[in-house]
């Protein structure tokens, strides 16, 4: 099964539920309307980078009595960086801004820099990303 097929499936799956939802190329939105509350459910690729930020994601809970999966803060920040850089949206950059301002010290700095460094080179060239970093 496709990426695109599997995120078809939790779509439909959502809807189902009556829970209101949007499919874009990567991801599956899920809106609560009457907060505005969006969640982003991504499926991943079954790349290297993929698998190791399965390993990192760690269990919160979601709702009193449910917990759920979610990406650590250090991977959506490397996640929006090459997402922006590759839409050119402004809206990731403001993201990575608010959960530096957030989080701050809490991040994991050195993995961040080091992902940066071997990863993102490509995307962000001569290391702006380690020389930007607290």
């Amino acid at each position: 099964m496709t990426q695109a097929e599997l995120l078809r499936h939790v779509a439909d799956a959502f809807e189902a539920l009556g829970i209101r939802n949007m499919i874009s190329e990567d991801a599956v939105n899920i809106i609560h309307p009457e907060s505005g509350l969006k969640i982003d459910v991504f499926v991943n690729k079954d790349s290297e980078d993929d698998r190791l930020r399965l390993e990192r994601r760690q269990r919160l809970p979601l709702v009193p009595g449910r917990e759920a999966y979610f990406a650590r803060p250090e991977d959506l920040i490397l996640y929006k960086l090459l997402y922006g850089s590759e839409g050119g949206s402004e809206l990731h950059i403001r993201d990575v801004l608010g959960i530096l301002r957030v989080l701050g010290a809490e991040l994991d700095t050195r993995y961040v820099a080091d992902w940066a460094n071997h990863r993102i080179r490509r995307v962000w060239p001569n290391g702006a990303i380690t020389r930007a970093w607290p």
